[in-house]
């Protein structure tokens, strides 16, 4: 071994003036900080790290090959030769030996080298494109000028070609629901395919853009970072195998002349000069973004835009997975992280407790936030439309209140403005940092500068905390209630699960069991008497008495053990001792079914006596305003404390870091690096931060704990490792999903997975239970906490026509539906446009498309085109076809083009966590179609998501018949409406009380009209005739008119009942109690 000094002199040992230059050594260690440097010769580049040794000695190391050289913290070997240069010793090495423990590796560094694999192999596939996807998934600019990516940053206007402004169009109809980039230059290069070459070409620089149609003609695009992206994946088209692209991209990226270059050109001019330099790039190549030319191999000076199906990029998540792929195996078993891997068990959720809200809350949501303060792990289920939006901000501000720091995470970024925005809405004193990729920089600086520039203002936080305590104190009793509610709920669910469980396993003879109890004792008798009397005839007398008296009893004990054993149970006509203790076996099980029935009928009367869901949601409701109130007082109270009383090397820490990131976004030197580790310290005065879950590298340091509380929403559509860097942060970790939604999309094929898996040495087990490909984070979380995860059980979205079909189908009816009606529009909210379709394939064979449905979509919105101008509706066409999305896009392109901006048509994948006021759905099925076709489109989370995206209407095109005929959830809802629509019921909730009227014997009718009036339901009984009415959105909107409808009705002999929606809900019984009192009574109800 050999070794320098850990000095600052670099002053070499006595050791090394023994060694020759040039003589061999040996030395293993760990590999320090690097720096990448130039030759001044050939201007190639190179690395150079202090490797870290046993003995506490370093030795620096050059690596001439910047690609092999390992990364800081690696444990490696190096072979090598010792030269002397600008006074010191140092090893220049020839080859590096990566070193492990001798144990196995641990289930968690597995996993991390098997999710990067993973990702890697589905980034490659999402940024290569075959020559023959032009038209579909991209488009070439070939000739004219790119100033996307080479210019500036600003709105930049695209040739206005035919082909280029019909693929932009579509691209603008599909919204937010398609991510369209623009990259410059191009690489082609060669893939394997079955065995033979095939040609493929992939962005060597690309940008996100933002796409809007250009005031006269053709279109605008806007990039959304100033910096373009290298795509590393382009390298291996160029020659450049993975091992050694990985080390080589970090080395260079860490050059001054990258990091400080003065605009984008200049950044890929350098990048450029360096892959001339390596040989990987031809040497007369030259960027002219002023003359785009045709493709060629290698490097082509074309221009590509094409859409994306992850949208943002995963090169830092693969990096901050492999910094934690270096961590001890501790370091990842601890908090959230330690839970989802199975390291630790998951703690259960306590009851709720009162929280400082600052937009209205509920039971819940209060129970959710509790649980996110309190444990490791909390998970919880949010159908649409159940507050979760209302839910993360509360918990923001419950944190605030409690000095705690809080990342909230999305995997898109629509998702993290919406909180954002709302959070700007309740006080202007808030100041979250919405963090992200580096088009995010200069607002961070801007806004931690100007919340630094506030002047100090009289703070109210004391008086604020103590008018919080008074709430708090009032709302104490509710929640008490509610712990006693969800107590006896349990309880109720365990003896119901233990009924179910006897009736299950018990014989069913024991159900025909005439009394159990008779039968129990006569069988005890039977079993008791049988040793006296089949013994043989005793010759004493007083032995023979008893013997006798004994025969006699057993006689009646045997003949009652008959009568009351039922017809189920045949037994013999002289008493048997197996008999007997089968029928008593047999009555114990059934006195224990009857116990555990009885038990459940008092856990019953105990909750009937308890305050029901809707009794203590208006209780909480009645102390809504204060608790408002106050809480935004407290929340706004605490900024102020938090900026105006800060330390003052916390508000410098801050300020550094605007600086800082002003001048990367300017183009100006910064280390970003060195600039995130002021981000700790920053937490003490801008405790509030959000990103996208790919983003956490670019804002964050590699740092366990960072944050109090991380909050990831829409996990039924993450993937696991993109969440695993942010749970790393996170001391808690607050999980949202929703199983009954789509999962993450990934063009990762199975074989590849299960090949990747083998690779890393995880087993079939491993891999069932941390898939890549069909296992998101809330699927694992949701595993990992045992208990069914919490559940948000009041709705406020969607018109109740349209999720109680989801509420009923997939919620198991647990939704409380609160919809504000007043703001519906009227008619009928859920309506079937019956269409016979036809099979198509879609373009080069991909894809399904129904060409007669595609048409009836389109007139159908236009027969709404001047109700969605005039009222500013907005509309989303959902299905569960891309080739059917893109048919309906071209018909609108050329039949509707002014509804650009308030529609959207996407498939339903890409339409989660998006909402439109009418949603059309076209499910494509039609005759002709395979089965696995149709169990495709029936897919019922699939379904699920694309009911549920609509809140006033719901329109479905499609064939009836056929949805009819099919299994499945299609079927369900193709009947749902039609039950509707037969009955003529506007509502869900007529149907219900129309159906409780009829079981109750009522003679109750529909579609009658009395005095040019559509009655909701009528009771006749002889001569009395009763309007009963189900309010809702028409009624709210305009009571006027119905008071003079009522007037009208009464004045010609009829009797009116109203029940509101929330009356029929919750007591649906007590509804059907009135309406029989009328009728008997005579007593008029309003």
């Amino acid at each position: 071994m050999i070794g320098l000094s850990k000095s600052e002199k670099e002053t070499p040992p006595e050791l090394l003036t023994e060694l020759q230059v040039g003589e061999l050594v040996v030395v293993d260690g760990v590999v320090g900080e690097r720096t990448v440097r130039r030759t001044t010769k050939t201007g190639g580049v190179f690395v150079k790290a202090p490797l870290h040794m046993d003995d506490l000695a370093s030795v620096w190391c050059v690596w001439w090959q910047a690609q092999s050289a390992p990364q800081p913290g690696q444990r490696v070997r190096l072979r090598g030769e010792v030269q002397f240069y600008d006074g010191n010793m140092e090893l220049h090495v020839r080859e590096t030996i990566p070193l492990f423990d001798d144990k196995p590796a641990a289930l968690e560094h597995k996993l991390l080298r098997f999710y990067i694999a993973c990702l890697e192999a589905e980034q490659m596939r999402e940024l290569e494109f075959a020559i023959d996807d032009g038209g579909r998934r991209f488009v070439l600019l070939e000739s004219g000028e790119e100033h996307v990516i080479s210019g500036e940053a600003t709105w930049t206007d695209l040739p206005d070609a035919p082909q280029l402004t019909q693929w932009l169009s579509r691209r603008l109809l599909a919204g937010r629901a398609e991510q369209v980039f623009v990259g410059y230059p191009v690489v082609t290069g060669y893939r394997d395919r079955n065995g033979l070459p095939y040609k493929v070409l992939s962005p060597l620089f690309y940008v996100p853009v933002e796409i809007k149609r250009a005031a006269s003609s053709g279109y605008r695009v806007l990039p959304e970072t100033a910096v373009p992206e290298l795509n590393i994946f382009a390298l291996e088209l160029l020659g450049m195998s993975r091992e050694e692209r990985v080390g080589f991209v970090e080395a260079v990226e860490e050059l001054e002349e990258i990091q400080t270059a003065s605009s984008a050109r200049a950044r890929m001019e350098s990048w450029l000069n360096i892959l001339v330099k390596e040989g990987l790039a031809d040497p007369g190549f030259c960027l002219d973004p002023g003359h785009l030319g045709p493709l060629k191999d290698g490097i082509s000076n074309t221009c590509i835009l094409y859409t994306g199906e992850r949208g943002p990029i995963i090169r830092n998540l693969i990096a901050d997975l492999e910094d934690l792929s270096l961590l001890p195996v501790e370091e990842l078993r601890r908090g959230p992280l330690g839970v989802l891997m199975g390291a630790i068990p998951a703690s259960l959720p306590p009851a709720a407790e009162p929280q400082p809200s600052i937009i209205p809350s509920n039971l819940a949501q209060d129970r959710a936030i509790t649980s996110a303060f309190s444990v490791p792990l909390t998970v919880v289920t949010g159908p649409p439309g159940t507050g979760k939006s209302q839910l993360i901000i509360n918990a923001i501000a419950s944190a605030l209140a409690r000095g705690q720091t809080v990342c909230f995470a999305s995997k898109n970024n629509q998702a993290v403005d919406v909180i954002f925005e709302r959070l700007a809405a309740v006080s202007d004193e808030a100041v979250p940092i919405r963090a992200g990729t580096t088009k995010y920089r200069s607002n961070i600086a801007l806004t931690i500068q100007r919340a630094l520039s506030r002047p100090d203002r009289p703070n109210e936080l004391g008086s604020a905390i103590t008018d919080w305590r008074k709430v708090e104190k009032d709302l104490f009793p509710i929640y008490q209630v509610a712990r006693e509610v969800e107590k006896v709920e349990a309880e109720l669910a365990a003896e119901e699960a233990r009924y179910e469980e006897l009736n299950r396993t018990a014989p069913r003879a024991v159900f025909a069991v005439a009394d159990a109890s008779v039968m129990a004792a006569a069988a005890k008798e039977v079993l008791a008497l049988l040793p006296l009397a089949s013994r043989p005839r005793p010759f004493w007398p007083w032995s023979r008495r008893r013997w006798k008296e004994a025969k006699a009893r057993l006689a009646v004990a045997w003949d009652r053990l008959s009568r009351s054993a039922g017809t189920g149970i045949l037994l013999p006509d002289e008493p048997e001792q197996n008999a007997a203790e089968e029928c008593l076996r047999l009555s114990q099980l059934a006195l224990d079914i009857e116990a555990q029935r009885l038990r459940i009928e008092d856990a019953r009367k105990k909750l009937a006596s308890l305050p029901n869901r809707w009794e203590l949601h208006e209780r909480l409701m009645e102390i809504s305003a204060r608790r408002l109130e106050t809480g935004r007082r407290l929340f706004e109270a605490n900024w102020q404390r938090l900026i105006a009383g800060a330390l003052p090397e916390k508000r410098a820490a801050a300020s550094a870091l605007a600086e800082g990131l002003a001048a990367a976004a300017g183009g100006g030197k910064a280390s970003i690096r060195r600039l995130l580790l002021q981000v700790p310290d920053v937490l003490h005065v801008f405790p509030i931060w959000g990103v996208t879950n790919l983003s956490a590298r670019t804002n964050f340091p590699v740092r366990g704990k960072l944050f109090d509380l991380v909050i990831i929403d829409e996990a039924s559509q993450c993937d696991i490792p993109s969440a695993i860097p942010l749970l790393y942060r996170a001391r808690r970790a607050l999980i949202i999903g929703d199983p009954k939604q789509l999962t993450h999309i990934t063009s990762l094929r199975e074989v590849t997975e299960d090949n990747l898996a083998r690779r890393f040495g995880l087993t079939p087990n491993d891999l069932l239970v941390f898939s890549y490909r069909s296992r998101s984070l809330f699927g694992l979380a949701s595993a990992r906490v045992g208990e069914k995860p919490l559940f948000l059980d009041q709705h406020f979205r969607s018109h109740p026509a349209i999720i109680t079909f989801s509420n009923d189908h997939f919620y198991g009816s647990r939704l409380l539906i609160l919809t504000d009606e007043s703001r519906l529009q009227p008619g009928p909210a859920v309506s079937w446009i019956h269409i016979p379709g036809q099979f198509r394939r879609g373009q080069n064979g991909r894809s399904v498309v129904n060409p007669p449905e595609a048409e009836a979509v389109v007139r159908q919105l236009e027969a709404l085109h001047s109700q969605i101008k005039d009222q500013g509706l907005t509309v989303g066409v959902v299905t569960p076809y891309r080739a059917q999305a893109e048919a309906i896009r071209d018909l609108v392109a050329r039949r509707l083009p002014d509804l650009e901006d308030s529609l959207v048509v996407a498939t339903a994948h890409r339409f989660q966590g998006d909402e439109r006021d009418i949603i059309i759905f076209s499910p494509v099925v039609s005759r002709e179609m395979a089965p696995y076709h149709v169990t495709f489109a029936s897919n019922p989370n699939l379904v699920n998501v694309s009911v549920t995206r609509a809140r006033q209407k719901l329109i479905i095109v499609g064939d009836r018949e056929v949805c009819l005929a099919s299994p499945g959830v299609l079927r369900d809802l193709a009947q749902y409406i039609m039950d509707l629509e037969k009955g003529g019921f506007r509502s869900p909730l007529e149907r219900r009380l129309f159906d409780a009227l009829v079981k109750a014997g009522v003679n109750v009718q529909t579609g009658v009209e009395a005095e040019g009036y559509k009655l909701d339901l009528a009771v006749v009984k002889g001569e009395r005739r009763i309007d009963v009415e189900c309010d809702g959105a028409s009624f709210h909107r305009d009571q006027r008119a119905d008071s003079i409808r009522d007037e009208r009705l009464r004045s010609a002999g009829w009797e009116v009942v109203r029940f509101s929606g929330r009356e029929i809900q919750r007591n649906l019984d007590e509804c059907v109690s009135r309406v029989k009192e009328l009728l008997s009574d005579g007593v008029m109800y309003s």
